[in-house]
């Protein structure tokens, strides 16, 4: 039960990002001296990144690297992406919060995976109600 807490508690976070990036990285790029014209570039760039670490880096991350490590990655993309993002904020740098927003999105292209990591941390006859509890 404590993984599978684990699990639901990583899920909710991951899914969060999302919302955090949706609801304020068009505002952030406005107040850091961005123009009106690129408010969706901060989120297409979001998108690019969770693209490019499901199409790049997750087929053999897992496999070869371990759930555990691979999710630590996931998780290494975010903090670089955190730092990245607060430095874009502190020096108005339109260009540094594209670049935390490949970071995020890298992270939650590894970070929707911890759907299919629910099943693997519970019993059998657990595993369908695992996915239910992760995934809603």
């Amino acid at each position: 039960i404590w993984n599978l807490t684990f699990a639901l508690l990583a899920w909710a976070c991951t899914v969060s990002v999302v919302t955090l990036v949706v609801g304020t990285s068009a505002v952030v790029l406005i107040v850091i001296g961005g123009d009106n014209s690129l408010t969706s570039l901060p989120l297409g760039t979001f998108v690019f990144g969770s693209s490019m670490a499901s199409l790049l880096v997750t087929p053999w991350l897992f496999v070869k690297w371990g759930r555990m490590r691979g999710f630590f990655l996931g998780i290494s993309f975010g903090m670089v992406g955190t730092i990245v993002s607060m430095l874009s904020i502190q020096f108005d740098s339109v260009p540094l919060l594209i670049i935390a927003m490949i970071f995020f999105g890298m992270a939650m292209g590894v970070g929707f995976f911890l759907r299919f990591a629910a099943v693997e941390v519970v019993p059998s006859h657990w595993t369908t109600k695992a996915v239910t509890l992760v995934v809603s």
